[in-house]
């Protein structure tokens, strides 16, 4: 059962319990009844509170693995580049040398 269910079912207990106390049945068993329920919503709170947080935190942990991993691969994108680079002016150098070699 989800959390957003059990609240509901929480939810509903205390409305009838409540329905309880307007029918003119035991008082101290009904106050008793809803105090539960209440304690049973606050823990439902906090389990979520908490999951939240846990979920939050490794959001933000693979957001920090995510920006190392793209500022490696910027890095060996950029020194393939550069590599490329040097290759491509030697490729021409090559080029001017033979076009050079042609032309005399």
């Amino acid at each position: 059962m989800d959390v957003e269910a059990e609240i509901l079912d929480i939810k509903l207990r205390i409305q009838a319990l409540e329905a309880t106390l307007c029918g003119g049945a035991d008082c101290s068993e009904a106050a008793l009844g809803v105090a539960e329920a209440r304690a049973d919503v606050a823990e439902f709170r906090t389990a979520v509170s908490q999951g939240v947080t846990a979920l939050t935190d490794e959001l933000l942990g693979l957001g920090g693995e995510s920006d190392e991993h793209v500022d490696a691969v910027r890095s060996r994108i950029s020194r393939r580049l550069d590599l490329l680079r040097c290759e491509t002016l030697d490729l021409a150098i090559r080029l001017d040398r033979l076009l050079e070699t042609d032309d005399s």
